[in-house]
């Protein structure tokens, strides 16, 4: 089987394309206080980001409220009911976390602008 080399100049494309969606951050916010993330992906539906020196455990988090936030939104998008349905650790310092919305919710252009940015091969 043969494999497929990719150029290096496609590959500095690609980084540069990837990385749109981390210019905008998480804050979850629950009882046991304030994790901030950068944003690795997000729907009309969920999301998940990353953090670091975050512990955190999915018992106590059943429903927690979310806030979106980058320099390239006008106002943060504040968004209630957001369930974490899953949390990974990646390294010793960092934890992915996914997160459900209780419905569905309207996501601003900047974001998916930059969704579809990354979203780009």
């Amino acid at each position: 089987m043969k494999t497929q080399q990719t150029s290096p100049e496609r590959r500095r494309t690609k980084r540069a394309r990837s990385g749109e969606l981390c210019n905008f951050f998480a804050l979850l916010i629950s009882s046991e206080g304030l994790v901030q993330g950068q944003i690795q992906d997000v729907s009309e539906e969920g999301l998940s980001f990353i953090t670091t020196g975050a512990d955190i455990g999915l018992e106590e988090q059943s429903v927690v409220s979310l806030q979106i936030t980058s320099a390239r939104l006008t106002r943060a998008l504040r968004i209630n009911g957001a369930r974490l349905i899953w949390a990974r650790p990646i390294d010793e310092s960092r934890l992915a976390l996914g997160l459900e919305f209780s419905k569905p919710v309207q996501l601003p252009d900047a974001l998916l602008a930059a969704r579809a940015a990354d979203l780009q091969p």
